[in-house]
């Protein structure tokens, strides 16, 4: 079986170890790498890139890596003949993240981009843009929630990050919807058609549904068709 969407519950680079070695092995040499979910200046975001390269190299793998800072007129650009997979970085606040992708049309794009053959990766934030909506996260900030749908990549579910003991109350009272909520350190890796999800992490995921909830473990697949 083969995945295209990569999500990652966040963490260090030592926590997402795992997951990202599975994903660099799996890509080809064009990467993309868009971090804007983090506030910078455009000169502060060379951080950002150092602790990507940085990270891609401890993999001993090498890759062509490409930099997006400014997304106007940027997602007519995101296609499969110009690279073979997308890294969508993390986000301080994922609302930040989820308008400015909305704004310059980048939803689209990225379900185009899925479609052809593309792999994606979401990390914290950039994970719950994948799903169907960033409101299980903006619930955990006690933020306002949101109308429009995110990428909606993942079956139909949200996706929850960051899970942990504080926080995992918000998918125990679950009345309506489907989300899968995942630790630091966890990652899932669902295939291309929305079907099935193999969990990759030592503490359990959460795929949950108004009628079920169940727990993920490492190195399980489950079926996400409810």
């Amino acid at each position: 079986m083969s995945y295209n969407i990569y999500l990652s519950g966040g963490g260090s680079s030592q926590d997402t170890y795992q997951l990202d070695d599975i994903f660099l092995n799996s890509i080809g040499k064009r990467l993309l790498y868009i971090p804007v979910g983090l506030k910078r200046s455009f000169a502060g975001y060379d951080d950002c890139v150092k602790w990507f390269t940085d990270m891609v190299s401890s993999h001993n793998i090498s890759k062509e890596v490409s930099v997006w800072i400014n997304l106007k007129d940027k997602a007519k650009e995101l296609k499969i003949s110009n690279f073979d997979a997308v890294y969508m970085g993390g986000a301080s606040d994922t609302l930040r993240l989820h308008n400015m992708l909305h704004k310059f049309n980048f939803y689209p794009q990225l379900r185009s981009f899925s479609k052809d053959g593309g792999i994606i990766y979401g990390g914290s934030g950039g994970a719950s843009v994948m799903g169907r909506t960033i409101n299980y996260d903006q619930l955990d900030k006690r933020q306002l929630t949101v109308t429009e749908t995110a990428a909606d990549l993942c079956g139909g579910y949200s996706i929850f990050t960051h899970l942990n003991d504080k926080n995992q109350e918000i998918i125990e009272r679950l009345e309506e919807g489907n989300v899968i909520a995942i630790p630091e350190g966890g990652g899932c890796l669902l295939d291309g058609e929305g079907k099935n999800v193999l969990y990759k992490g030592v503490s359990p995921a959460i795929m949950a549904t108004s009628l079920s909830k169940i727990n993920l473990g490492n190195n399980q697949v489950y079926s996400m068709i409810r």
